[in-house]
């Protein structure tokens, strides 16, 4: 069986529409990231805002 184990964002009535394409589909989880963390090459301040950036050459 085919398994899709994350979906990014979904808006709106996914469940339904997904239901509907795929009727052998079993939602077994949901889950709400309220904040993203994504501070790679950022200098956060205490509070965790950005207020600057590390140059970084992902390339080399």
């Amino acid at each position: 069986m085919a398994e899709l184990t994350q979906v990014g964002a979904v808006p709106g009535d996914a469940e339904v529409r997904l239901a509907a394409a795929l009727p052998h589909l079993r939602i077994a989880d949901r889950a709400v990231a309220l904040r993203a963390v994504k501070p790679m090459g950022r200098l956060l301040d205490p509070d965790g805002r950005a207020v600057g950036f590390v140059p970084m050459n992902l390339w080399e």
